[in-house]
């Protein structure tokens, strides 16, 4: 039986993915106001401040969703695919058919959704969380929340993202001893990742030198995607390596070229002012 705040969460995310995040922000709003306890509707309503690149609010409603979320169960956290199927399930009549609402996280449901491509609700906080205080730069606090992420990480998805922005961030505080343990953990060969969304895959391989960063960026820049996420963590390698000048290049080639959605793209922007 599908709840109100359920009903506005789905809402929410239907007007997101058609191209109307301000939409889905005042969807979100509703709904926290019928149910201002649901993490999730923060959760939500925070990534789209993200964004339409309202950081500051964004690190606001995702700190609350963390603390909602303290002491609680985590629960599986489905992404746009079988997102929209539920949608349409909904639109059908057919509710009692939703295949992603509420699945607790245990042994079980890990292993009955292996190959779907998901987070989990804790860890989709404190990822955006992270990816919110980076924005901003506060390098200690997205370090901190990406490490709380990455301890409740399921699957190979999200915790080869969360190494890589772990990575990265080490490096803006100059830790490059750390940032290379981190990575050494990790055997590339080895993770289980969707082929489709391999980017921060690709990334680790250049970080442990298997990859030339230039070699990256070539074979990632066909696509728009594809320049944005590799142009970013390349430019950002050169601008912790001491080359800002290649990395302001790369940053300028991913906000000329890429996808404003992105979590590179915004933190491309954002190095690009501050550089």
């Amino acid at each position: 039986m599908l709840t109100v705040s359920d009903r506005y969460l789905y809402a929410g995310r239907l007007l997101n993915y058609l191209d109307n995040p301000q939409g889905a922000i005042e969807m979100f709003s509703e709904g926290i106001a019928q149910a201002p306890d649901d993490a999730r509707l923060f959760r939500h309503r925070g990534h789209r401040y993200l964004t339409v690149r309202r950081y500051a609010d964004a690190v606001s409603d995702l700190q609350h969703a963390a603390n909602l979320i303290a002491g609680q169960a985590d629960e599986h956290e489905f992404w746009q695919k079988e997102t929209q199927d539920d949608i349409v399930r909904i639109i059908l009549g057919k509710e009692a058919e939703i295949s992603t609402l509420r699945l607790p996280v245990n042994e079980e449901t890990v292993k009955a959704t292996q190959g779907a491509y998901k987070s989990t609700l804790h860890g989709s906080i404190f990822y955006h969380l992270a990816i919110g205080h980076y924005l901003l730069g506060d390098f200690e606090a997205a370090l901190d929340a990406f490490q709380r992420a990455q301890a409740t990480s399921v699957d190979d998805d999200m915790r080869v993202a969360n190494a890589d922005w772990m990575y990265m961030t080490l490096r803006r505080l100059g830790r490059h001893a750390e940032a290379d343990a981190l990575i050494a953990q990790f055997d590339s060969d080895k993770a289980n990742v969707n082929p489709d969304e391999d980017f921060y895959l690709r990334r680790l391989r250049m970080y442990k030198g298997q990859v030339a960063p230039e070699d990256l960026l070539a074979d990632a820049s066909v696509s728009p995607i594809g320049l944005t996420t590799q142009g970013y963590g390349v430019g950002n390698w050169y601008l912790t390596s001491g080359n800002a000048e290649r990395a302001r290049e790369i940053f300028k080639d991913v906000v000329a070229k890429g996808v404003k959605h992105a979590f590179a793209y915004m933190a491309s922007e954002a190095d690009l002012a501050r550089i």
